[in-house]
Parts: C-alpha cells; sequence; structure tokens
C-alpha cells in the first residue's frame, strides 16, 4: 500500500475528490471494497487515507471531522448520535489541552488529533500509528477473503 493523508474536499456515494496533505492537485478517489460494505459515509472535511498505489486511488479510512461540545476535567464530549453523553477517548500520544468549541479528527471511539486550519495538527503521528494499523487490517480483510468458499461454486 502506498498511503497518504488526504482531505475530502467534495464526496458522493461512491469516492471524494481530495487533496493530499502538503500538495496542490486534487483527484479523485473511489471508496474502497470494506469502506463500502461497511457504509461509512465520508464528508467534506473528513480526513482520509488514501491508497495510490495502482491505476486508481482508494479511500481506504476515514477520521471524522467534528467541533467538540464540551470539556469536562479529562472527558471531552463530542455531540453526535453515537456518542451523545458518552465521553471520547484521547488516542495515545495526544496531550494537547482540548477545550469545547475546538476542531478534531476521530476514528475508532477516539479523537486521534486536532485540527488546525483543517488539517491535522500532527500528520506525522497519525501516519506512523495509522498507517501500519491500516495495512495489516486489509491484509488480515484480503486473508478471509482468500479463505471464503465462492458462493458460486
Amino acid at each position: 500500500m502506498n498511503l497518504h493523508l488526504a482531505i475530502a474536499l467534495s464526496c458522493t456515494e461512491t469516492g471524494c475528490e481530495t487533496q493530499v496533505l502538503g500538495e496542490t492537485n486534487s483527484f479523485h478517489a473511489e471508496f474502497s471494497e470494506p469502506m463500502i460494505e461497511h457504509r461509512i459515509i465520508v464528508r467534506p472535511g473528513d480526513l482520509l487515507v488514501v491508497n495510490r498505489q495502482g491505476d486508481s486511488p482508494q479511500v481506504v479510512f476515514r477520521l471524522v471531522r467534528f467541533q467538540v461540545d464540551q470539556v469536562t476535567g479529562e472527558r471531552i464530549f463530542i455531540d453526535t448520535p453515537c456518542s451523545q453523553g458518552i465521553p471520547m477517548s484521547r488516542a495515545e500520544g495526544l496531550d494537547e489541552r482540548i477545550v469545547a468549541g475546538d476542531v478534531v479528527f476521530v476514528a475508532n471511539g477516539q479523537i486521534c488529533d486536532i485540527a488546525v486550519n483543517g488539517h491535522p495538527a500532527h500528520p506525522e503521528r497519525l501516519q506512523a500509528v495509522l498507517f501500519p494499523q491500516i495495512q495489516a487490517m486489509y491484509q488480515q480483510m484480503e486473508g478471509v477473503r482468500a479463505n471464503k468458499p465462492n458462493a458460486d461454486t
């Protein structure tokens, strides 16, 4: 996999116009099969992991951009239908002070980074942590698919 962090600029049901962090050109990336199978919704402004290996780029992971609703001590709340009243945890290594009104990127039930001008504040840390996890997840899914009996036989 040739993974890159990108921002979703506009989205359809099958993919997004994306812009890789640090690049000026945008391009269309289709959603990977697992993204479609799990009905992952991507909105403009979300942080994406795009695989640029092969002929057509694919969105393989999404971090949702949310605004922090409330902070009480170490408990951080984001007002979403799935997490109302449930504090979000911080990803390991995210030590910055977070206050109500901050915009953050969330994945897997954790606040992974703070957004600064719509981009992650610590893209290198996200790459170091997320890219190996995403690669392992996709390798595992490929193994499961390879071992599934073909329904057509």
